[in-house]
């Protein structure tokens, strides 16, 4: 049988504070904490989980800690104990520690002097210091930090305010290697004055008398005072005052400490603990509760002087009771005919329109409130022209040349006919058509050389041309043209309107308001019930995303079940309709858990675009996938605040198909 091991390696997912503080997780899920270097476990019940193993054992009490330091061997007379900086609560020395034969590695450094004053010498009697800006070492005594002389290589230390230890005096214990030392008399007699060497009373000690029977006590810091004494036969208690009569104490009298109604007093067992325990009651035992006995259904209500049972009001359906109204489980209460003094409300089939009224001004249109119809007012029109004929119009030109005719005809060729030979005549078929053709003689009929074009008339109408057969000449009168619509007659309208027709002939300038400024907005848009982001690109599939509670994603458009594996093809786009699964951030993940970025764009309801990063967690909106030809395999999509809504999506590369 081999003995290679069925599992090689186990790699748990790393996740971030914000995931793993807000996630409840699957029974027994693990996942990694990178900022902590810790380990959480999920129950499946408790948000956030429990740590269960840190690089920095800060989840691991103190003294769980000294048992395994003791167990372990690394304390001998006493277990070492971890204590905080509280700089309130240490004492003198309270225990030894044997290191062994051991070098003990640590740093104790500041980088400023000024930051000694962080630090209570004395609170930290006897502690040592490194400040690196003197370069010298200090150790705490007497409530100031002593900076200690441990080089003089550097200079002079008299200089630095220091006394030299290096020296002989310091160390040869001889008082005769001092120098300038003073003149001690042999004889106290030899003095001239002995009266403040020697204390007559405690009072020359700068120590304040107190009062009769009081003591002489010290604070442990070289400070003495006078106090009441508080030990040996003296009463624990001048009296004892209760809140039903009092009784003055005596020595080694007992106090007696008793129960009442539904309290018992209890001392804990090999303790001094006493214990005041109040039982349990019927709730009519309180003074302002009445003692009338409640029958099934009712809740406590207060009548105006007590809290007495009364009937649920809020009771509506089988077995309901108040508590059913948290979440609004019950259907009866989501039936709008099951409430009481409901308003009246308006229906379609109240509203109508009436008949159309007289025109008057701009138009309008009103609604009476009370019979529920609309009526419209048209505009009066009567001021506004219906028709415009051209001889309505002033202003107009006079020649050819003013309505921007060029190539008026100056000879019939101009106007299409081909010229003869000499002698011809220009005869017409009656029909539009007009040559020259040769007269046969015998008659006395007009010569082309008989005619002639007359002098050009004023503008007028549409213009025409005409010919004088007694004098052979034609005269063109050219037509009017307007230069502007006010030469129609049409009224001109203020900026931005525009020129609108009744489809009778009359013209005028009126404002069009604006059309829809959203897509959404539009008819088609509003019917079909689409939004921007639906139609923001096209995709190969619009997966629409539900959830089931917590627990899991479905896809009811395309999949069956919960969580299903979704397919898709590399190298298409497919789309993932978001809007209903509001709390449950959609994210796109690597086979090993990790966020996929590319591709991914994400589109609001509103038209708002994110990519990459910026697309991933939303919960409304269209999420689309531009998925690179080049991947293929299990990637994954994931809820972020929920473990359990996760599954696979299996991409299969488009080239290898």
């Amino acid at each position: 049988m081999s003995s290679v091991p069925i599992v090689d390696r186990i790699r748990i997912i790393p996740r971030p504070d914000d995931f793993l503080d807000r996630n409840v997780g699957a029974s027994g899920e693990v996942f990694f904490n990178r900022a902590t270097n810790s380990l959480r476990v999920y129950s499946g019940k408790d948000r956030a989980g429990f740590e269960i193993a840190r690089a920095d054992l800060d989840n691991i009490s103190n003294i769980d800690f000294a048992s395994k330091a003791t167990a372990a061997g690394v304390a001998n007379s006493l277990p070492i104990t971890y204590m905080p900086d509280t700089e309130n609560n240490l004492d003198w020395v309270i225990g030894t520690y044997d290191f062994g034969n051991n070098i003990l590695k640590y740093a104790n450094a500041v980088q400023l002097e000024s930051e000694l004053a962080n630090y209570s010498a004395a609170t930290y009697h006897g502690m040592t210091l490194h400040v690196h800006e003197t370069g010298a070492l200090y150790f705490a005594h007497a409530g100031e930090w002593r900076k200690l002389l441990i080089d003089t290589s550097y200079g002079d230390p008299i200089s630095a305010g220091y006394t030299n230890p290096l020296g002989a005096v310091a160390y040869s214990s001889s008082y005769d290697d001092l120098i300038d030392t003073p003149d001690i008399p042999l004889d106290i007699n030899d003095l001239t004055d002995s009266s403040n060497l020697i204390p007559d009373t405690l009072l020359d000690l700068e120590i304040t008398d107190g009062t009769t029977g009081q003591v002489l006590t010290t604070d442990g810091a070289g400070n003495f005072i006078f106090a009441d004494a508080s030990a040996g036969a003296e009463n624990a208690f001048t009296a004892v005052v209760s809140d039903d009569g009092t009784f003055t104490s005596e020595s080694n009298q007992t106090l007696t400490i008793i129960g009442g109604i539904n309290i018992a007093t209890e001392v804990v067992t090999d303790s001094e603990q006493l214990t005041i325990n109040l039982e349990s009651f019927p709730i009519g035992f309180l003074s302002n509760v009445s003692t009338a006995s409640p029958t099934s259904g009712q809740v406590l209500k207060w009548d105006g002087s007590q809290w007495a049972p009364g009937t649920d009001v809020a009771e509506g359906g089988v077995g309901l009771d108040a508590d059913t109204l948290d979440g609004f489980e019950s259907a009866y209460y989501l039936d709008y005919n099951n409430f009481t003094n409901t308003p009246t409300t308006v229906t379609l089939t109240d509203l109508s329109v009436g008949n159309e009224l007289a025109a008057s001004g701009d138009g309008a249109i009103s609604y009476d409130n009370n019979t529920g119809v609309f009526r419209y007012t048209p505009p009066d029109l009567s001021n506004y022209l219906t028709s415009v004929a051209f001889s309505d119009l002033t202003s107009t030109p006079t020649t050819l040349s003013g309505y921007g005719i060029t190539d008026a005809p100056s000879n019939l060729t101009d106007l299409g006919i081909a010229d003869g030979s000499s002698g011809q005549v220009l005869t017409t078929d009656g029909a539009g058509n007009f040559s020259f053709s040769t007269v046969s003689s015998g008659g006395t009929g007009i010569q082309l050389t008989d005619l002639s074009i007359g002098t050009e008339g004023t503008a007028s109408g549409d213009g025409s041309l005409a010919y004088d057969n007694t004098t052979g000449v034609f005269t063109y009168t050219p037509p009017i043209i307007p230069t502007g619509l006010t030469d129609l007659g049409i009224t001109d309208g203020s900026d931005g309107q525009v020129l609108t027709t009744n489809g009778s002939g009359t013209f005028t300038f009126t404002t069009v308001s604006g059309g829809a400024s959203d897509f959404d907005a539009l008819g088609d848009a509003s019917t079909a019930g689409l939004t921007i982001d639906k139609t923001y690109e096209p995709a190969i599939a619009m997966l629409r995303v539900d959830n089931v509670g917590t627990g899991s994603y479905n896809f009811p458009s395309h999949y069956t079940g919960e969580n299903p594996n979704i397919y898709a093809i590399s190298g298409t786009t497919i789309a993932f309709d978001l809007d209903g699964i509001p709390g449950h951030p959609f994210e796109i993940q690597t086979p090993t858990g990790d966020p996929y970025n590319t591709g991914l764009v994400h589109v609001s309801t509103t038209g708002i675009v994110s990519t990459g990063a910026g697309a991933q967690g939303k919960d409304s909106g269209t999420l689309y996938w531009r998925i690179p030809e080049s991947i293929s395999g299990n990637y994954r999509y994931q809820c972020q605040s929920h473990a359990s809504m996760v599954g696979a999506i299996t991409l299969k590369r488009l080239s290898i198909i």
